[in-house]
């Protein structure tokens, strides 16, 4: 009989994905040749992502063994993708191997803290192996079909100026240029970039205007060039399968594109976890207008601390009691103080929003409601334990 991963240690697992993550994507920049710490802010964001995802792929796998076949069209993706930024494929499967030892002796260390019983623990060491050998081998056949597509003349020009675009600080702009001319693709003065999420529809290939550049990583974004590059980019799911996740960046001077990437993946994880709404099928998620989500909940463990010190005192209501006095006093804090526009918002009399915040200032301190500066950051650790609180109870996507 398969021994059986406790609940607590799989949710504790889940819990501690973002830490694993970064410490995974610090040990494969500092010990794998080709992934350098020196390497640019979109390149680190790009690696930790994946890590992210393919430590989700495998929670998902021990959830329901039927997720493999998303496993393996998402590994793949990622050995295209290595490929085509110029990395080795020895590096991409040293890099696998080291989140494997690592992922493997972080949840050993806590299985034994949790008192997880051996035979399980030795099983969750085997999975961790498996699932490494499986991603590695797919990863490594992406790879080789993005190496063999590598030497169509229009695909190598579109490949250099993606990576100029992306992966260089600072191109010259004659060889910008260059690039530009030989990817049939003038450089527009303004562009959006839009994410995806190939769900439900991996194999499928986006169907996109002739001016939208799709090139060495036309598995993960496209970029809309011109001056309504966000309105065009906010239609992009016309443009995909209707089941695909689609999130339109900012538009942004062509010299900043990574920025509207970053945007649009980050808004895109949050999408992925449900603490954002998904678009009807067939339209995007416009980053711009989750952009307080997006940037509170960049680098959660940094906010971590700043949400426990001001939102401790809430432990000792009922989680019905907390959920409405942090959307009380985040109304009322967003309205001024003003007890008869956050009444009108929240759709209740003014007296009832009055004892609520009597209430909020006998648990949370007077001086939090009062003093500006703490109420800038008592706004801040609300809206984040606002919007975490959407999340899935799984990082499984689809």
């Amino acid at each position: 009989m398969t021994p059986r991963v406790p609940d607590v240690l799989t949710s504790s697992m889940r819990d501690d994905l973002p830490a694993l993550a970064d410490a995974i994507a610090w040990g494969i920049e500092t010990t794998v040749p080709g992934y350098a710490s020196g390497a640019d802010t979109w390149q680190r964001d790009e690696l930790r992502r994946v890590v992210m995802h393919t430590l989700g792929d495998f929670l998902g796998h021990l959830a329901d063994p039927a997720h493999a076949c998303d496993v393996i069209e998402a590994s793949r993706r990622v050995g295209r993708g290595e490929q085509r930024i110029g990395r080795s494929a020895d590096a991409m499967h040293a890099a696998y191997w080291i989140g494997a030892r690592l992922s493997w002796r972080r949840w050993t260390d806590l299985g034994q803290t949790l008192g997880t019983p051996l035979p399980a623990v030795y099983w969750l060491g085997d999975a961790v192996l498996a699932h490494a050998c499986e991603v590695a081998h797919w990863a490594a056949d992406g790879y080789a079909s993005a190496q063999a597509l590598a030497g169509e003349p229009l695909v190598r020009a579109r490949n250099r100026l993606l990576y100029l675009l992306f992966s260089v600080s600072d191109a010259p702009s004659d060889a910008l240029a260059d690039a530009a001319r030989a990817a049939r693709w003038p450089i527009p003065e303004t562009a959006a970039v839009v994410a995806f999420d190939r769900r439900g529809a991996p194999s499928d290939e986006p169907v996109v205007p002739p001016d939208v550049l799709s090139g060495p990583t036309d598995d993960a974004f496209l970029v809309v060039p011109g001056a309504h590059a966000a309105e065009r980019a906010a239609d992009a799911g016309g443009w995909v399968p209707p089941s695909w996740l689609v999130i339109a960046g900012p538009a942004v001077p062509v010299a900043n594109l990574r920025s509207s990437l970053r945007v649009a993946r980050n808004c895109l994880e949050l999408v992925r976890r449900g603490i954002l709404p998904p678009p009807p099928p067939g339209t995007a998620v416009r980053s711009t207008d989750h952009l307080d989500a997006v940037l509170l909940l960049r680098d959660e463990a940094v906010l971590g601390p700043l949400v426990d010190r001001h939102l401790r005192p809430l432990a000792r209501l009922t989680a019905k009691q907390q959920d409405r006095m942090v959307d009380t006093v985040l109304v009322w804090l967003n309205c001024g103080g003003r007890v008869a526009s956050a009444a009108a918002r929240l759709g209740v009399h003014p007296q009832t929003v009055h004892h609520r915040i009597r209430q909020a200032r006998a648990v949370l301190g007077e001086e939090a409601l009062r003093d500006p500066a703490h109420r800038l950051e008592l706004e801040m650790a609300l809206r984040v334990r606002q919007l975490l609180r959407r999340r899935k109870p799984t990082l499984r996507d689809g």
